[in-house]
């Protein structure tokens, strides 16, 4: 069952930072997390760029692992810095 929402696109739109809202969306519904594949799979997103996407976002602090492959959603922690 892939998690597809209708969104208006404009010819301004940024598709990995649409793939990455959609990442940190689909995560903040399943609190037990997801693995990579899982990920891909659901959002029909190449599992490539999945692990790409969430690799950036968690070097903001955002996903973090759940003692495992899977990924569990989070805020930003603050102890978490910007890379540079």
């Amino acid at each position: 069952m892939k998690e597809k929402k209708k969104i208006n696109k404009s010819n301004h739109s940024v598709p990995n930072l649409e793939r990455a809202l959609k990442i940190l969306e689909l995560l903040a519904k399943h609190p037990e997390g997801l693995n990579i594949t899982q990920t891909s799979n659901l959002l029909d997103i190449p599992k490539n760029s999945t692990f790409r996407i969430t690799s950036t976002l968690q070097s903001y602090g955002y996903p973090h692992r759940a003692g495992g492959p899977a990924l569990v959603w989070t805020w930003r922690s603050k102890e978490a810095s910007t890379p540079s």
